[in-house]
């Protein structure tokens, strides 16, 4: 089996992992990306890359990132692949940051990897970055470049009405219920926006659910 590979395990096997209960499609996506290169040594190198990449824009370290016709260039591939490539590698590297190693094994850390396909040589980059085995001053760069990015915007206040469209128009008589939503951001930004009953109940089973796998995925984490 090479590094790049399509695995798709079985039920029995089906696991949790860092990337969350319901992962991105630019993660997901990413075996697949790659094993269409055919070339594993060359799709191996391309990973390298933008997990390198991946980490200098968790770092804050935007300038030092190379244009995506750059990295095109280089590994003579299209745009569009490699911005794939490394939308889904910065999904990876963003959620593996946010692992906290006092928490999770490193050997849990591994297999989640392995899960994912990883080739051998960026697991050593990942775990590197997480476990802080590339130096303390790294780590914590790391570490503060995701606390700020988690930490830039907050919601600070959420008020909500409900009103009753009487009439229209075009009808004489609706009588349909709307809920208006207006938050305040810590950024001073005020959002307000307008839906549906059945907007609100979706939101509503949408947040109940990921508390819900939240809790979940801790439980499973601290095993």
């Amino acid at each position: 089996m090479n590094a790049v590979s399509i695995v798709r395990p079985s039920a029995e096997a089906e696991r949790t992992t860092f990337l969350g209960a319901l992962p991105s499609k630019n993660a997901t996506v990413l075996p697949r990306l790659l094993a269409s290169l055919k070339d594993d040594a060359q799709a191996e190198k391309i990973y390298q890359e933008c997990v390198k990449q991946s980490l200098l824009v968790c770092t804050d370290r935007v300038a030092e990132v190379k244009p995506l016709t750059d990295l095109s260039a280089k590994f003579k591939q299209p745009t569009e692949l490699v911005q794939k490539v490394l939308a889904g590698t910065l999904e990876i590297v963003r959620c593996a940051l946010r692992v906290d190693p006092k928490i999770k094994k490193k050997r849990v850390f591994s297999e989640d990897l392995d899960y994912l396909n990883v080739p051998v040589s960026v697991k050593s980059l990942l775990t590197k970055a997480v476990y802080g085995d590339s130096g303390e001053e790294t780590k914590q760069q790391v570490r503060q470049a995701a606390t700020d990015a988690t930490q830039r915007t907050q919601l600070t206040n959420f008020q909500w009405r409900v009103d009753v469209g009487i009439s229209t128009s075009e009808l004489k008589r609706v009588l349909k219920p709307t809920i208006l939503v207006r938050t305040t951001l810590s950024d001073g930004s005020i959002k307000t926006f307008e839906m549906s009953t059945e907007q609100f109940h979706a939101l509503r089973y949408n947040t109940a659910y990921a508390l819900k796998e939240m809790v979940e995925l801790e439980k499973r984490v601290t095993k």
